[in-house]
């Protein structure tokens, strides 16, 4: 009868929806696999990050959000691969941009402190901020807390990944305020 057969289509659509969704993660993990090794060396660590925000220039304004980022003015050299700190970047800013889309206010303020072995990068949104239930979780593989369907929930571990193979490490820093804050901790170079 009628049920069987809208059951079946609901039924065939999931293992359509699902095929695709493996077959773009497939993708990522390839492309992922694929610019091993890393070419690690010494680089100026404002510039991944000017280009990842150039990169977003677009999506940032046409969120409307307030990107400010406070670089200093001399070269921080830390020990990377630019080309995949670009991704890792474009990661955080596009994750902060995703978190905020219900905020009235939009704002993200990339920072940098350092001391005398590493140097951090500070990605600070106004978001809802990250439930602290879900701390341990949001660097796990495939776990994400955007609608279904709209992220795969790779961009965190896959940037975790990169960036521990610089030595480096991304955290999660719980100041107070709105908003969630990322720090990409990098060893000097």
């Amino acid at each position: 009868g009628q049920g069987k057969t809208e059951e079946l289509n609901q039924t065939l659509f999931s293992i359509s929806e699902i095929t695709t969704r493996m077959e773009s993660i497939t993708r990522q993990l390839k492309d992922f696999s694929r610019k091993s090794p890393l070419n690690i060396k010494s680089i100026d660590i404002r510039e991944p990050l000017e280009r990842a925000v150039a990169l977003l220039q677009y999506a940032v304004t046409d969120a409307q959000c307030d990107l400010v980022v406070d670089a200093p003015d001399r070269p921080l050299q830390v020990k990377g691969d630019r080309l995949r700190l670009e991704q890792v970047f474009v990661n955080l800013i596009k994750n902060s941009l995703d978190a905020m889309e219900t905020s009235e206010n939009k704002a993200i303020a990339i920072t940098f402190t350092q001391n005398d072995d590493h140097v951090q990068v500070r990605i600070k949104d106004t978001g809802p901020g990250i439930d602290p239930e879900l701390e341990t979780q949001i660097f796990t593989p495939f776990f994400t807390t955007k609608a279904k369907g709209d992220g795969l929930g790779l961009g965190l571990s896959i940037s975790l990944g990169i960036v521990k193979e610089m030595a480096g490490q991304i955290l999660l820093c719980n100041d107070n305020g709105p908003g969630a804050c990322f720090v990409v901790k990098l060893k000097k170079g």
